[in-house]
């Protein structure tokens, strides 16, 4: 909702924030939202364990490939793609 650094939050903050922006989400798209980005990219292992509890998966600000051996759903990274990023890229 705020997008605060939730490691830096205590457990009922951190619950707060994902439940109250998953909610006004769904609200405003009208269908389920099962993923997130954690603000800033930040997370540990508590908020992790947190995040599981309201979505099915979490995208981080790592850059990377997601192979089925290293896939994590909770861990997803991804390429950064701006105005000068090639399709050969």
């Amino acid at each position: 909702m705020t997008h605060p650094h939730l490691t830096q939050q205590t457990a009922s903050q951190v619950a707060s924030e994902l439940a109250d922006s998953q909610r006004t989400l769904q609200t405003l798209l009208g269908r389920p939202v099962t993923s997130l980005a954690a603000p800033w990219g930040e997370y540990d292992m508590q908020v992790l364990d947190q995040i599981k509890g309201y979505y099915r998966s979490a995208r981080t600000t790592t850059s990377g490939y997601n192979t089925p051996i290293n896939f994590n759903p909770y861990r997803i990274v991804g390429k950064g793609v701006d105005s000068g990023t090639t399709t050969a890229t």
